[in-house]
């Protein structure tokens, strides 16, 4: 099997006929092309792969039996070593002898055949530190018991056996002392502590000795532990014993007020820089309480994570950090009661997870995890759950920042900024959002800018910032931002573009924890910008500076109460809290209470209280969401600000959405077709089948595992939406613009980069959860792989999936996008599109919706357009939960094989005209006239020159425009279809349409005036009213419709 391919002592270097498979290694730097063609991947990043496309490259199976790790020798002196043993079940199974080893591939005799497998990478390191270890020409018993801590991890991290004995020992490496403190009777007692279930052991011996040892053995029962003490821990425990209990109140109250002056803050607990939220320091635990309610989304795959299912990323559990972290994510979901937990951007069913957890290994992985580290990481490890411990607010509320606020005055004027170069303009939208934050600088704690995605929120927090730093801090503070690793570089390339002799800005990766020269070399003036993983493990630290403003982007990254992330934010100090994000309300409303409990603790209450008052109404199906949400909205008061962009178009360029139906060719068809039987047949779950249907409508061969053999002529051919989309890019080509693609499936990613090269002749990249979110190494970034993208003048494609590239990134070279997948809920949809329609877009913006159709019946592509329309109006709504927009997995499931939904469900209400986005009430106007004996036309979405709907009768035909609006109706509208009548009059040889215009709403006074000299027909609200009271209408037959067009 591995003929073809070279084993060197770090990496496999593969021959270039595997290229286009490995392609997404080289291009995120996993990989390194050579100059003959081949492709160089090291060990360890031959786990990017998943396992289909291991198996294409020709590597061998994964491991799937067991390791024993054993002993020869004394435990920890000189002539120790160990034994590695691999075996059918552990300990006693069959030993399957090996014969070889390279690098992670091992060759093995099972049942008299040499095999060869592919160890896991745990399994990998694990065997890889053993043979390191023996490898020692001389092993010191510090060393040894160094190295075994690290090996005994490993062993757990990989779900490898250890012999007996070396199951009975346990080494513990503490990297800190916690100092606990008591006050009694005019004592100061300083009691050292380790985070160890022998803490108590230990302190025992501790007092036992005038002398500090560099290790202390321990027993209880069978196991034997031994503690072990760096020289950094033994200098620190000096000074303890030297200041055990102190009883001069002088002394008392030195240590007290600057215990950093008695112990070294990196291996003490020292807590007296933080801010006054932060009530001490301790283990994270996470806690789960009933009134958080959990985001229960219905399109979570449990029954496989795979990402050639949903396009998710392979994750391996690299370390004891990460294993912590996995488990205390699947002990959340659980307490949760939710059928899948949410870990490092994937979701993952408990089951699987599970299963992931106990045996480390062919598991989801993120890309950005460290590599293997020395013998004396394990400690450090164990102290990254070292966090600091806040008021959370959660069930009363302990920490309140309102009553130190000053009064906010309605009526805000900018304070210009001269430093802001001269070919920058602001928009008027911008000039009120910099004015709101200059007033929240002088006179509040904090807020949140939520505008919608694409309005520039990023210049105006800058430039905020800027003049803060000019005009409003004397005292020299520094200034923190903190954001998606993805959009750190963003930051720093926009603050040097718009500011001239501005404050140094740095980007710090990574932040030593209680570093007290770190606290001093950064309290200057100037802007750190770090990412949310680097100010949770670096909090202790960053918790020290007194900041002048923090800015937390995406700051939905903290919308979980009680996590890590969250509590670390807000145990950071500063005068000013900025938190910005276009979606404040990405799933439930209680992720806007703990953003805005990070900016303005204490405005919406505790979480407890905000609960009842807000998300337990939701269960209620009766409940007024809007109304709720604009009480919610009042509450926020000034401290809340959101402009959307329909309400600064006048900014933007025209946005033009277009449908591109194609029949589904015969193979593509009788695939559909059978998928359904068997769906209906089999009782199949409906997320399984509702899956099946939109894998084959992307492609009917996603399945077929000999896809990369199909000449890409017969890809072409079998697919509808693949033949749409083909034409959709011809047309691209010819106005020589650009293009993104989205679709979240990796395989049909890698499809269309080899498409796209074959036709085109342009190496496409993709940014999906593989690609780095910054430049290091090899690696290039998500937004460096834009920028290639859009400087290679004329015509070019990019592959995306919709949630790695829903956030932050910046494409405005591109104005063209393809939909080719789409997601379940209408938000993330629109956050993918406003990638490029954004403030900086200079042309008019094409989104394009390629769809698979069926002439007998409604397609899974037509169903669920129908209900993503149904949905859409709600995403642009500023406070408005996700459980409530994304589509509901039963009534498509219903939609699409059949099942029978509910008369109440099934029919159009007349509070539903409201809540319909424009296309849809177009098409419920069809309807309407279809009951009235008309044959109604829906015009397209674009291009329908002022006439949305045509209606065909015995005694006379109508050209109407819709308006769907919550306010009076204009002349404008009048002027447009009195236009488009006799449009379509020359259309239809010379056949004569009556204006009319439609509106859920009223008309002006003028309007009525003008249609009454036109002779135009107007009907509002208080007629539809009253048409429902006589007919129904079906949501169905609306629907068909808008699809219709």
């Amino acid at each position: 099997m591995l003929d073809s391919i070279k084993i060197t002592e770090t990496s496999f270097v593969f021959d270039n006929t595997n290229a286009p498979f490995l392609k997404t290694l080289t291009d995120n730097g996993f990989a390194t092309l050579l100059a003959d063609g081949g492709i160089d991947v090291p060990f360890e990043n031959v786990y990017e792969l998943n396992e289909f496309e291991r198996e294409i490259v020709g590597l061998p199976p994964l491991y799937p039996f067991e390791i024993l790790v054993s002993h020869q020798g004394i435990p920890f002196t000189p002539a120790f070593t160990y034994e590695v043993s691999y075996k059918s079940f552990a300990p006693c199974g069959d030993e399957l002898p090996k014969k070889e080893q390279k690098g992670p591939v091992v060759s093995l005799i099972v049942k008299g055949e040499q095999i060869e497998y592919l160890l896991t990478l745990e399994q990998y390191r694990l065997v890889k530190a053993l043979a390191e270890f023996n490898g020692l020409q001389s092993k010191s018993k510090l060393e040894s018991y160094k190295s075994f801590a690290e090996i005994k991890e490993l062993s757990k991290e990989s779900a490898s056996a250890l012999d007996e004995t070396l199951n009975n020992r346990n080494v513990v490496l503490p990297k800190n002392v916690r100092l606990d403190i008591s006050y009694n009777n005019g004592e100061l007692e300083i009691t050292p502590s380790i985070d160890d279930s022998s803490n108590d052991e230990f302190v025992k011996k501790f007092d036992g000795s005038s002398e500090v040892h560099d290790h202390y053995p321990m027993a209880k029962g069978v196991q034997k532990t031994i503690v072990v003490l760096d020289t950094p821990v033994q200098e620190s425990l000096k000074k303890v014993k030297q200041k055990r209990k102190v009883k001069n109140p002088e002394e008392i109250k030195a240590i007290v007020e600057h215990p950093e002056e008695f112990f070294d803050p990196e291996v003490t607990d020292l807590s007296a820089f933080y801010s006054d939220r932060v009530i001490g320091k301790g283990l994270y635990e996470p806690k789960v309480y009933p009134f958080i309610t959990p985001y229960k989304s219905q399109w979570i795959p449990s029954f496989e994570v795979e990402d050639r299912t949903n396009g998710t990323t392979k994750i391996a559990i690299k370390n004891a950090t990460e294993l912590a972290e996995f488990s205390e994510a699947i002990a959340t979901a659980k307490r949760e009661n939710k059928p899948y937990c949410e870990y490092k951007g994937a979701n993952i069913s408990i089951g699987e997870a599970e299963k992931m957890e106990k045996f480390a290994k062919e598991q989801l992985r993120k890309k950005e995890a460290v590599t293997a580290t020395g013998p004396n990481s394990i400690e450090e490890k164990k102290k990254q759950h070292e966090v600091l411990l806040i008021e959370e607010n959660l069930e009363v509320t302990g920490y309140d920042v309102t009553k130190e606020q000053n009064y906010l005055p309605k009526h805000l004027t900018l304070e210009e900024n001269p430093y802001l170069q001269k070919e920058f303009k602001l928009k008027d939208h911008q000039v009120e959002g910099i004015a709101w934050l200059q007033n929240l600088a002088k006179n509040a704690k904090g807020g949140l800018l939520a505008d919608d995605m694409g309005l520039g929120k990023t210049l105006q927090v800058l430039y905020m910032l800027d003049w803060h730093s000019r005009f409003n801090n004397a005292a020299n503070k520094p200034y923190l931002i903190v954001a998606p690793v993805s959009l750190l570089e963003n930051w720093v390339r926009e603050y040097k573009r718009f500011f001239k002799e501005g404050m140094n800005i740095e980007i710090v990766e990574r932040i030593p924890n209680e570093n007290k020269g770190f606290v001093a070399f950064h309290a200057y003036k100037h802007i750190m910008v770090v990412g949310y993983e680097a100010m949770r493990r670096g909090q202790f630290t960053l918790a020290a500076i007194d900041f002048a403003v923090i800015v937390l982007d995406e700051a939905q990254k903290v919308k979980a109460p009680g996590a890590m992330v969250t509590n670390a934010a807000k145990a950071l100090k500063s005068d000013l809290r900025i938190s910005m994000t276009g979606t404040p309300v990405e799933n439930t409303y209680m992720d806007l209470w703990c953003i805005m409990d990070f900016a303005v603790p204490g405005l919406l209450g505790n979480a407890k209280e905000f609960a009842r008052k807000y998300q337990d109404p939701l269960k209620d199906a009766e409940t007024d969401i809007a109304m709720l949400g604009n009480k919610l909205r009042h509450e926020l008061g000034g401290y809340f600000l959101r402009r959307i962009k329909s309400e600064v178009s006048k900014d933007l360029p025209e946005k033009h959405v277009e449908y591109h139906k194609v029949p589904m060719p015969s193979e593509q068809y009788s695939r559909y077709v059978a998928a359904i039987n068997l769906g209906i047949k089999t009782h199949a779950h409906p997320f399984e089948r509702i899956q099946s249907l939109r894998k084959i409508s992307d492609h009917p061969y996603l399945d077929f595992k000999d896809v990369d053999h199909l000449s890409v002529d017969d890809l072409i051919r079998s697919s509808a939406k693949l033949s749409a989309t083909m034409r959709i890019l011809e047309d691209i080509r010819a106005k020589n613009e650009k293009v993104i693609i989205f679709t979240d499936r990796r395989d049909m990613q890698r499809m269309f980069q080899r498409i796209l090269l074959q036709k085109f002749g342009i190496e496409a990249s993709v940014i999906n959860g593989d690609t780095s979110t910054s430049d290091r190494g090899n690696k290039v970034s998500r937004q460096k792989t834009v920028d290639i993208f859009q400087e290679k003048s004329g015509f070019n494609v990019i592959i995306m999936s919709q949630l790695a590239a829903g956030v932050g990134l910046n494409v405005v070279g591109a104005n063209h996008v393809i939909h080719y997948s789409r997601h379940w809920n209408p938000a993330k949809e629109m956050q993918a599109t406003d990638r490029v329609y954004r403030i900086g877009q200079t042309k008019d913006v094409y989104v394009h919706f390629p769809m698979a159709v069926c002439d007998n019946f409604d397609s899974f592509d037509v169903v669920l357009d129908a209900l993503l329309q149904n949905k859409t109006h709600l995403a642009s709504a500023s406070l408005y939960p996700t459980d409530r927009i994304e589509v509901v997995q039963k009534e498509l499931d219903g939609k699409l094989f059949g099942t029978t939904m509910a008369d109440d469900q099934s029919y159009v209400a007349l509070e539903d005209i409201d809540d319909m986005n424009e296309y849809l009430f177009e098409a419920f106007v069809a309807v309407f006239y279809a009951a009235l004996g008309y044959k109604t036309v829906v015009t397209p979405r674009s291009g329908d020159k002022g006439v949305d709907v045509l209606a065909f009768g015995s005694k006379d035909n109508l050209a109407i425009q819709c308006k769907h609006s919550r306010n009076k109706v204009g002349v404008e509208a009048l002027g447009e279809v009195a236009v488009g009548a006799n449009v379509y009059k020359e259309k239809y040889s010379g056949k004569v349409f009556k204006p009319v215009v439609f509106t859920n709403s009223e008309f002006g006074v003028d309007a009525k005036e003008r249609a009454k000299s036109s002779d135009i027909t107007l009907v509002d609200g208080s007629s539809l009213s009253k048409s429902f009271k006589s007919n129904t209408y079906q949501w169905n037959d609306v629907y068909m419709a808008d699809s219709n067009r």
